[in-house]
């Protein structure tokens, strides 16, 4: 049984619009209301083709936000007062959350609920039906053309890394001749960017600060190629006690900066390695990904955040 809500952007608050019992039944005692003809929760594309002769060929795929639509269902004018309190102003921008299966556990990377983020676009309230209940179309406006959920993996302290038993997995070992960090994980959506934050906890300084990502992925001719498509960060820098470098390679937000212990930040992509051998913005690809950090010391803390971006139907 497929879940659908609302969430504030700004808090926890959210609104049910598929409140339902265990046996699919309205469940009065959710917070939220019933949405049906639900409409624009899939996925929709423009194809442009040529000719050449009597053949045709795909020379453009450009993919669409289209609205998501339905009617929203009101026991009475309380019930809809509710919800006008829940959104605000009308023009603030909420989180829409679909779980296609209706499982899911706040919090965990691979079970997490897909979003995007909308707007209510149109809201047309009617007289009440034969039952009593106000019946609203409802548009709602999308920023989104494929469904996002975000990934986050944390390490706070190396010592506790655990084993490799459950994938994904996090795990330390020897690389190269040196102490190195890997997070294994699938990203079964688009390529995306990705942010890395390591902050260094320690006395000392921290400096050498390098990691890679790599994928394994099956060609079309079914070969296996495994850990390729290798791309490489370094930053010349020195990480001082309390300090974070925050590397964001996502396009809209992306910049290098380090945040020291007073909250004060310094730019630093000037100190980024310019060999050509390093992209130093690395992205994560579509498939099995691995993203493995080189370690002078075990008291730092390391987040790594990607967003996955996939079509639903």
């Amino acid at each position: 049984m497929r879940k659908i809500w609302l969430k504030k952007m700004d808090s926890d608050d959210t609104w049910d619009l598929l409140p339902q019992d265990k046996n699919g039944r309205y469940d009065p005692k959710v917070t939220g209301c019933p949405f049906s003809s639900i409409k624009g929760m899939g996925y929709k594309q423009a194809i442009t083709q040529n000719q050449v002769e009597t053949e045709y060929f795909i020379s453009k795929i450009l993919s669409s936000n289209q609205p998501i639509t339905g009617i929203m269902y009101f026991k009475d004018d309380n019930h809809i007062k509710e919800f006008q309190e829940f959104i605000g102003d009308f023009r603030n921008q909420l989180y829409l959350f679909y779980s296609p299966s209706g499982d899911y556990e706040a919090g965990d990377p691979i079970s997490a609920p897909f979003y995007k983020k909308v707007v209510i676009a149109q809201a047309d309230k009617t007289e009440t039906d034969e039952f009593g209940w106000y019946q609203i179309s409802t548009t709602f406006s999308t920023q989104d053309d494929v469904w996002n959920r975000d990934a986050y993996y944390s390490i706070e302290e190396l010592s506790a890394v655990g084993e490799a038993l459950v994938y994904p997995y996090i795990y330390p070992y020897v690389y190269g001749g040196r102490n190195a960090l890997a997070i294994e994980f699938e990203n079964k959506g688009r390529e995306v960017g990705c942010t890395v934050k390591i902050k260094n906890n320690s006395n000392n300084d921290l400096s050498n600060i390098e990691w890679f990502i790599d994928r394994d992925y099956v060609d079309y001719y079914g070969v296996l190629h495994e850990h390729a498509d290798v791309q490489r960060s370094k930053w010349n820098l020195i990480l001082s006690e309390g300090s974070e470098l925050v590397i964001d390679s996502n396009p809209l937000t992306q910049e290098a900066k380090v945040v020291y212990s007073d909250n004060e930040a310094q730019n630093v992509v000037d100190l980024q390695e310019p060999s050509w051998d390093y992209i130093n913005f690395v992205r994560v690809m579509n498939g099995k990904n691995r993203i493995v950090f080189y370690i002078e010391n075990e008291d730092i803390s390391i987040n790594f955040i990607y967003r996955e971006q996939r079509e639903l139907i």
